[in-house]
């Protein structure tokens, strides 16, 4: 008993910092960098200036959405994404009474 809502928080934890991604053996960092070449692949040109400015913002949504498509859904997409959505972060303080 964990008091979770999630189906298994402790593979939550393991996931959070996403040190690898067993099928291909990426880092967080290896992640983000293979974004990047693949949007230049497909014809995006990699600005570096915007892609400093960008990068949390990205890492952070590759998290989410990766975590989505896990057996984790929606609760850890909501957990990704919390920390840099403004509207969210406001929605749960109005919820909170904040």
């Amino acid at each position: 008993q964990t008091g979770s809502s999630l189906k298994a928080p402790f593979i939550t934890l393991a996931f959070m910092s996403l040190p690898v991604i067993p099928d291909f053996k990426l880092t967080d960092k290896g992640l983000f960098d293979r974004f990047v070449a693949y949007a230049a692949e497909q014809g995006v040109r990699p600005v570096p200036r915007d892609i400093a400015r960008s990068r949390r913002i990205i890492e952070a949504q590759l998290r989410a959405f990766i975590a989505r498509n896990s057996e984790l859904d929606n609760s850890a997409f909501y957990y990704f994404i919390y920390p840099i959505d403004n509207t969210l972060s406001r929605a749960v303080q109005e919820v909170q009474g904040q």
